[in-house]
């Protein structure tokens, strides 16, 4: 989550607070890992990472940012190419 928080940091600025809460699988194997960031003039961002994906899925970005009339949205998976 280290890039989304930079991103985050870059686009919005520095947050005056940071919640945060995580699920661990069986054995405690990562799970999901959710945070609020809230900012002193009434901006959220929702940050989530997850390891709940099945063995060999690629890995996957995205982001969704949604404004007062605007919705921009991103999506990148890294993966193996055309053989």
């Amino acid at each position: 989550m280290t890039f989304d928080y930079d991103f985050a940091n870059w686009l919005l600025g520095q947050p005056v607070r940071l919640s945060a809460s995580s699920a661990r699988l069986d054995g405690d194997k990562p799970g999901e890992i959710s945070a609020v960031l809230t900012y002193g003039d009434g901006r959220h961002a929702t940050i989530v990472a997850s390891g709940l994906m099945p063995r060999g899925h690629p890995f996957s970005v995205g982001f969704r940012v949604l404004f007062e009339g605007a919705l921009f949205e991103l999506h990148n998976v890294f993966g193996k190419g055309p053989s």
